[in-house]
């Protein structure tokens, strides 16, 4: 049907699937957009509707679309961020201190903290907060805090 012209497919009869009546069926072609099938009636239960392409037709697309490559994403980091593993890859054992909420640990490179292990400090906040980055994500953690 495609090599006919657009004028001489208004009329035409061809195979396309009825969503009322739920196959394929024999249906007349009613309009034309953009050089493509857009409406057509169906000859069994006299519905107009946007043309679908019969099953065997819709199945050959949608085989077609699997098999071609999709582009792959890597998930990165934000900008002028380092990941955990690289971060942890530039500091020695000696420099990691166990984490207690009353440490300070404004000059320190890394701590060891009981529930998410080792993290490095990337940022001081100020007196009572550290950001640090652990294997499961960038936490907020207190420093400085005297228990009563």
């Amino acid at each position: 049907m495609r090599s006919e012209s657009v004028d001489t497919l208004i009329g035409k009869d061809l195979e396309a699937y009825c969503g009322k009546c739920k196959i394929d069926t024999w249906h007349t072609v009613t309009a034309i957009k953009n050089a493509k099938i857009a409406k057509v009636m169906c000859k069994i239960c006299n519905s107009y509707h946007a043309y679908k392409a019969p099953a065997a037709e819709a199945e050959k697309i949608k085989a077609a679309k699997a098999t071609t490559r999709r582009r792959t994403t890597t998930t990165r980091t934000p900008r002028g961020k380092k990941d955990w593993g690289t971060l942890v890859g530039q500091i020695e054992d000696r420099q990691v201190v166990d984490y207690a909420i009353s440490g300070e640990f404004s000059t320190s490179p890394a701590i060891r903290h009981k529930n998410f292990g080792v993290g490095v400090i990337t940022k001081v906040h100020n007196k009572n907060k550290i950001e640090v980055v652990f294997q499961e994500g960038t936490k907020i953690l207190a420093q400085n805090l005297q228990m009563a």
